[in-house]
C-alpha cells in the first residue's frame, strides 16, 4: 500500500474529520495514513487511525470585495471560492506549493482530499492518484462547465469564473499545476466518492458513479422516531444567536443539546433548565433515534442524512449556502422548518420549534421518507470506500 495522505482545507464542522476518520478506517493501515487538517478542534478524532495528524493550509474567508461589489450572498460554489482567494495567483501559488512540499515530504502515493480542491491540484501535478471525498456540495463534478445557482433566492453571481481560472492557471503553470478551461475542474481525480443521499446532491444529476452511503451514523432502524425528546446539535457558532439560546431556555420540551463548541456559561446556563439535558459526549445514533422526535441544527448535510434516517422532522438554521441549499431539500421533502432571519425573535423561535414538535403531518412524511430513502442509506460505506480506493490503485482498467 502507498503511504496516503488525507486532506482537510476548508469547512468549520466535525464532519469533515469523521469523513478523513472513516478514510483511515477502511484502509486499516494506520501506519501508512497521515492526515493534514486546517483546523485542529477535533484532531483526537483520528488518534490510533493515522500515524500523524499535523496542522495544515487552510482558507481564509474575505467578502470584502463582495462587499464592496454590492454584497450578495454567494450564489454558486465558485462564488464562495472567489472568497476564498480563488481570484489572487499569488495566494494560490502559495498554497500550491505548500501541498507539494508537503505531499513530497510525507511520500504520500495517494491523496484523498475532503474539500481540499489545491491539496488535489497539487497531487496530480506530482503525477499521484487524487481521489475527493464528502457530501455533494464539496464534491462539483469536473465536467461541468460552471459552477450552477443552486437556489433560486439566491443568484446574483458577484464574480466572472473565467477570472478565477486565469488565476488558477497563472498560479499553478510554473508549479506544474495542470491546466483547466473551466473552474470545476479543479475537482478532477481518479475517482470522487460523494457521500449522501441524491436528495441532499445539489449535481446528482451530473454524477458519473453511484453515490455511496452517507459518512454519519446511521440507526439500525428506519421506521421513524420513536421518542419525545428534541436532539439539537450544535457543531460551530450556533448558540451566540441569544435569541436562540433564550428559545431554547424556555421552550418547555425535553431537549437534550450537544454543542460542539458555545459561549462561555451557555452550556451551564441551558442547563438551570428543567427540561434541558447537556450532553458532553457524542451520542450513539440509535440512542438518538430511540429517544428523540425532532432535530435543531443548522442542516449540515450528515446530520440532515442522520435525521432523515430516523425519520425525525427537522427545524434548521443554516448558516451558508451549502446549508441553505441542505435545509431547502429537506423542507421541500416536507419534513423541515427553515429559520433563516438571524434576528428572529425568540418567542418565534420558540412557535415555530413547538409547532413542528407538534405536526402529525410531518412526522407521518419524516416516517414514510426514511423508508423511501433507504435503499440509498444502507451498505458498508467502509468497505465500499477501500473497493473505490482499490480500483483507484489499480489503474484505470479496473474502472472500464
Amino acid at each position: 500500500m502507498p503511504r496516503v495522505l488525507l486532506a482537510w482545507e476548508c469547512g468549520g464542522g466535525r464532519g469533515h474529520v469523521l469523513t478523513l476518520k472513516r478514510v483511515a478506517q477502511s484502509l486499516a493501515a494506520q501506519r501508512f495514513v497521515d492526515a493534514s487538517l486546517h483546523r485542529m478542534e477535533f484532531a483526537d478524532e483520528l488518534s490510533g487511525v493515522c500515524n500523524e495528524v499535523f496542522l495544515g493550509a487552510g482558507y481564509s474567508y474575505n467578502n470584502t470585495e463582495r462587499k464592496a461589489r454590492g454584497g450578495a450572498p454567494a450564489a454558486t460554489f465558485g462564488e464562495f471560492l472567489a472568497d476564498l482567494g480563488f481570484r489572487d495567483p499569488t495566494i494560490l501559488s502559495e498554497r500550491f506549493r505548500w501541498w507539494q512540499d508537503v505531499i513530497q515530504a510525507q511520500r504520500a502515493g495517494l491523496l484523498i482530499g475532503d474539500f481540499s480542491p489545491c491539496a488535489q491540484l497539487a497531487g496530480r501535478s506530482l503525477g499521484i492518484p487524487v481521489v475527493g471525498i464528502g457530501v455533494g456540495y464539496h464534491q462539483p463534478p469536473a465536467h461541468l462547465t460552471e459552477f450552477p445557482v443552486l437556489l433560486p433566492q439566491f443568484s446574483e453571481r458577484v464574480f466572472d469564473e473565467q477570472e478565477m481560472v486565469d488565476a488558477v492557471n497563472a498560479a499553478g503553470g510554473p508549479l506544474g499545476i495542470p491546466r483547466i478551461t473551466h473552474l470545476p475542474e479543479i475537482y478532477a481525480g481518479a475517482d470522487q466518492l460523494v457521500c449522501c443521499p441524491d436528495l441532499l446532491d445539489p449535481y446528482a444529476s451530473e454524477r458519473e458513479r453511484p453515490n455511496l452511503p452517507p459518512i454519519a451514523e446511521l440507526p439500525d432502524s428506519f421506521d421513524g422516531a420513536r421518542g419525545d425528546e428534541i436532539f439539537a446539535y450544535f457543531s460551530t457558532t450556533e448558540l451566540e444567536n441569544e435569541n436562540l439560546v433564550e428559545a431554547l431556555e424556555t421552550l418547555g420540551l425535553p431537549t437534550r443539546i450537544h454543542a460542539a463548541v458555545a459561549p462561555d456559561g451557555v452550556r451551564e446556563r441551558l442547563a438551570r433548565a428543567d427540561h434541558v439535558m447537556i450532553e458532553r459526549a457524542s451520542l450513539p445514533i440509535n440512542l438518538v433515534a430511540q429517544r428523540s422526535r425532532m432535530v435543531i441544527y443548522s442542516a449540515q448535510a450528515n446530520t440532515c442524512a442522520m435525521a432523515l434516517a430516523a425519520g425525525l422532522v427537522h427545524v434548521a438554521f443554516p448558516q451558508h449556502l451549502e446549508q441553505r441549499f441542505t435545509a431547502s431539500r429537506a423542507r421541500e421533502a416536507g419534513v423541515l422548518t427553515e429559520l433563516n432571519a438571524p434576528g428572529l425573535a425568540a418567542s418565534d423561535i420558540r412557535a415555530a420549534i413547538t409547532e413542528t414538535y407538534h405536526s402529525r403531518g410531518m412526522r407521518d412524511r419524516a416516517k414514510d421518507l426514511a423508508r423511501h430513502l433507504r435503499p440509498q442509506l444502507e451498505g458498508n460505506l467502509n468497505q465500499l470506500i477501500r473497493q473505490r480506493l482499490d480500483d483507484v490503485m489499480m489503474g484505470p482498467q479496473s474502472r472500464t
